[in-house]
């Protein structure tokens, strides 16, 4: 997925990749993709764009999801799985909820007007949303109710993840990182010793990820990052 419309599928553990070509999106950007469960498959991006796979990606329909909006245009960056619900955020403090997998989602009315940039299922099934200048907020029950989490910065998140072992990771402009061990409900801060941009962070092995960002891709031992706590971060 990505700019240009551009959508490819893999059935050999990413050896090989075809693009897939769907008219209806032209060359919107696509931003992200969720699996919802076998092989039923949703892609997001650009101005409203959300497209619904039930053969793994092989052929996309474009349902109209927002039926209470007439005309949803803005970028979705994230459809998170709850263990009730499905959670949309999206730009200017746009958020939607579907208790139908996905069928329809109804708006979700949000205190904070800025962006949302993804969200993370936690271990006990509460759903974590962040996004511009250090937001970020909880929710209990798939994302009916929301509760905002003090973090000390005014730096923006960009991704998150949560690891094998239950911790939450959450990173962001200026390397910023922010650890929560009690399932999102607080978060301690920390950097990258570079300083450098994070678009997001993959677990691969024990204490060991890989990083894409404003340094290009790395491997990161979790160790590495700088452990002393900031109390602000601007």
């Amino acid at each position: 997925m990505g700019h240009g419309g551009s959508v490819l599928r893999t059935e050999d553990a990413g050896k090989t990749w075809v693009q897939v070509k769907i008219p209806e999106i032209g060359f919107d950007s696509v931003l992200g993709i969720t699996r919802l469960g076998g092989k039923e498959v949703v892609a997001y991006g650009a101005f409203g764009m959300y497209l619904h796979s039930d053969d793994a990606g092989k052929t996309w329909t474009r349902p109209h999801i927002l039926s209470k909006i007439e005309s949803f245009d803005r970028h979705i960056y994230k459809v998170i799985k709850a263990p009730q619900a499905l959670v949309l955020v999206a730009e200017n403090g746009s958020l939607g909820r579907s208790t139908d997998n996905g069928v329809t989602y109804e708006p979700i009315k949000s205190e904070y007007p800025g962006s949302y940039f993804g969200g993370v299922t936690a271990k006990d099934g509460s759903v974590i949303i962040f996004g511009m200048r250090g937001t970020v907020y909880r929710s209990t029950d798939s994302g009916a109710k929301w509760t905002k989490i003090p973090v000390a910065t005014k730096t923006g998140f960009n991704n998150g993840l949560l690891l094998t072992d239950g911790t939450l990771v959450l990173v962001g402009n200026v390397g910023l990182v922010a650890i929560s061990r009690d399932n999102g409900a607080s978060f301690t801060l920390s950097n990258t010793k570079t300083r450098r941009g994070l678009a997001q962070v993959v677990e691969i092995g024990k204490n060991e990820f890989i990083w894409v960002g404003e340094g290009g891709v790395g491997v990161v031992e979790a160790d590495a990052w700088n452990t002393a706590r900031i109390s602000s971060i601007q």
